[in-house]
């Protein structure tokens, strides 16, 4: 027969036992739920990194998009400029505006041409060789491509579109640091260029720093608010490349 003292002690001990075997429970639930939460973020993500990249590939222009891609879609055919350098062989705008509609046209070649012949005439308008690095770009010249952003960028450093046509060729070139460097720049030039914010977001998620890319798409969605949902930079974009950045630092561990 156990006496009281003993039997006060099988008591504590008891309940210390249900004690445990509850904690133990209710840890397992708790991991259920956080692997269930993570199973179902990751689910969500890749199927908005898949819609993302999709919607990315049918909608995405031939070159950048950046300013200087939106002004090269609004110029007008080459026979315009045709007429212009007929009228006098030694405008320059006109070989350049021919280059970018023969660009346009898939007419690469003699879109090289022209850009060159512009810059002869003009060699101080950096215009000429952003437009020539686009055309380099799609020749897949990427490091002479660059060059001439260089030289865009000397010419006119108060141009905040030579350092967003520079920061493009780095961040196609894998550098980085250098692409970011040269969006602050634009963005000092010009503190209104929703663009340079946008992209700068997207390169910090390159980098891993999502912190970076967080403040710079929320500043970039209370300036343009219309582009919340949209599919290249709207929120579903945004979580597809952290998602993206996310996995594939998670496969490398």
């Amino acid at each position: 027969m156990l006496n009281e003292k003993q039997k006060s002690s099988s008591i504590r001990f008891n309940d210390v036992t249900t004690m445990f075997k509850a904690s133990d429970l209710l840890y397992a639930k708790s991991m259920k739920v956080q692997m269930m939460i993570v199973a179902v973020c990751l689910v969500l993500g890749m199927i908005a990194l898949n819609a993302s990249e999709r919607l990315f590939e049918r909608d995405k222009p031939k070159h950048g998009r950046g300013c200087l891609c939106k002004m090269l879609n609004t110029f007008p055919s080459a026979e315009v400029f045709d007429r212009a350098i007929s009228a006098n062989s030694q405008d320059a705008v006109a070989y350049e505006g021919r280059a970018v509609a023969r660009c346009r046209k898939g007419e690469t070649m003699f879109a090289l041409r022209d850009i060159q012949t512009a810059i002869d005439l003009a060699p101080r308008r950096s215009y000429s060789h952003l437009i020539k690095a686009e055309i380099l770009l799609s020749l897949s010249s990427s490091s002479v491509a660059l060059a001439e952003c260089d030289k865009a960028c000397e010419i006119e450093p108060s141009n905040f579109m030579n350092f967003q046509e520079r920061a493009q060729e780095r961040a196609w070139a894998g550098k980085l640091d250098g692409a970011i460097k040269d969006l602050d720049r634009a963005l000092e030039l010009n503190p209104q260029d929703t663009w340079s914010l946008e992209y700068r977001s997207s390169l910090n998620v390159r980098r891993g720093d999502i912190m970076a890319a967080t403040r710079d798409v929320v500043k970039y969605w209370s300036a343009c608010p219309d582009k919340l949902f949209d599919p290249h930079d709207g929120l579903t974009a945004f979580v597809a490349r952290t998602t993206k950045f996310l996995w594939s630092r998670a496969i490398k561990k």
